[in-house]
């Protein structure tokens, strides 16, 4: 998957799913490299929002080059 997450909805996401969090480190040391079910959930749920202003991520980004 190819898509940038919000750190404040990956966040808000784990504190309400810890389980989560356990499962996708399983799946990264069982399968490297694959993005398992649990991680494209994630990346759904989590992904900047389609918008016209820039996020956090392009704001720090800008900053530091």
């Amino acid at each position: 998957l190819n898509k940038d997450l919000s750190l404040m909805k990956t966040t808000h996401y784990l504190i309400r799913y810890p389980i989560k969090l356990v499962q996708i480190i399983a799946d990264l040391s069982d399968f490297p490299g694959k993005a398992s079910e649990t991680i494209k959930i994630m990346a759904r749920y989590c992904s900047y929002d389609k918008r016209k202003r820039p996020n956090y991520q392009q704001d720090l980004e800008m900053i530091l080059l």
